[in-house]
């Protein structure tokens, strides 16, 4: 395998001197093959049949962005995070 599959930033990808990644194609993606336990595979799943994500793609994204964050770096989502959102919807179903 090349170097670029060991996840360094590849040419469309450019650092920004506050850490921040300027993406030129932002809707580009790329395949990548991850392997989980069965205990991860089974809760990501249970995610799904629950209807928190539509997808383990969406899931694995959210997910991603989550950890980002954690970790200071700015992402401009897609969409809001679904578990900020069930949240956000809880919160506004309890009573005054």
């Amino acid at each position: 395998m090349d170097k670029s599959s060991y996840g360094e930033v590849s040419t469309s990808h450019k650092k920004c001197l506050n850490g921040d990644i300027n993406v030129s194609d932002s809707n580009k993606r790329e395949r990548i093959t991850i392997r989980l336990t069965k205990r991860y595979l089974d809760l990501l799943n249970m995610l799904i049949e629950k209807g928190v994500y539509n997808s383990r793609n969406e899931a694995i994204r959210d997910a991603l962005r989550i950890l980002y964050e954690y970790h200071g770096l700015k992402v401009s989502p897609e969409k809001k995070h679904a578990f900020n959102q069930s949240k956000a919807d809880d919160a506004s179903k309890e009573p005054d």
